[in-house]
């Protein structure tokens, strides 16, 4: 797998160079762990925590664009 950073240090992967088992991850720049984790089978897990509603999914993407500084509290 190969992985090019340009010159903005964003990480550009090709679909075709992503693993099957693979997860998106939401972190924050903090060692807190993960905020949201997307896995392929479809199951999302907030904080480590198995979600099963869309209130907790939304609610933890916006904690994460939070501490990102995309949206102000």
């Amino acid at each position: 797998m190969e992985y090019i950073k340009n010159d903005d240090g964003v990480l550009n992967i090709g679909v075709n160079d992503v693993p099957i088992e693979s997860s998106v991850v939401f972190t924050p720049s903090s060692d807190a762990g993960p905020i949201l984790e997307l896995k392929q089978n479809g199951d999302i897990f907030v904080k480590g925590k198995l979600i099963e509603n869309d209130k907790e999914v939304v609610d933890a993407l916006r904690e994460f664009l939070q501490t990102q500084g995309f949206i102000n509290t």
